[in-house]
């Protein structure tokens, strides 16, 4: 049963990217809410990007969010974003950080997104916003995301903030 509802997610990707068929945006969601249904919790990120590439931003946040609750930990950076700036929801900064600190502590999330959870934490921490601004913590969070040398933004922003 687990294939079909891979099937049904991997469908969908494809009509909505117009990858080898006509792209179908409607079809798409459709084919990815079943196999949400069916118990794909990955289905629930690619419903959201699918709203957010045909700027619906609020249902794209709707979704980011039901991805995080099913345990997707890369959807958390997804809805700090939203938050952080505004993007289908109320600003909130503080919500944002809640979010991003979250990612930082997940198991199921990428390695990347692991990064970008520490940088978004660094650029929350040197505007100040949702959190009291300090550089130190900021530079920290940025030399955490880019542990690997392989963050180009977190890279630029331990640059900039050298003296």
């Amino acid at each position: 049963m687990r294939n079909w509802n891979i099937s049904h997610r991997i469908w969908g990707i494809l009509l909505g990217n117009g990858d080898g068929v006509r792209k179908n945006v409607a079809e798409a969601l459709l084919w990815l809410r079943k196999a949400f249904r069916a118990g794909d919790g990955c289905a629930a990120q690619n419903i959201a990007v699918t709203y957010r590439e045909n700027d619906d931003l609020r249902n794209a946040f709707k979704w980011f969010r039901k991805a995080a609750e099913a345990g997707d930990g890369d959807a958390l950076i997804q809805l700090g974003i939203h938050y952080y700036w505004g993007k289908g929801v109320r600003r909130n900064p503080r919500a944002a950080v809640r979010c991003f600190r979250a990612a930082t502590k997940v198991n199921n999330i990428s390695g990347m997104g692991r990064d970008d959870a520490f940088f978004f934490l660094g650029i929350a921490y040197h505007e100040g916003r949702g959190v009291q601004a300090s550089m130190p913590n900021a530079k920290k969070f940025f030399k955490q995301a880019n542990i690997d040398s392989d963050h180009v933004a977190a890279d630029k922003m331990l640059r900039k903030l050298r003296p």
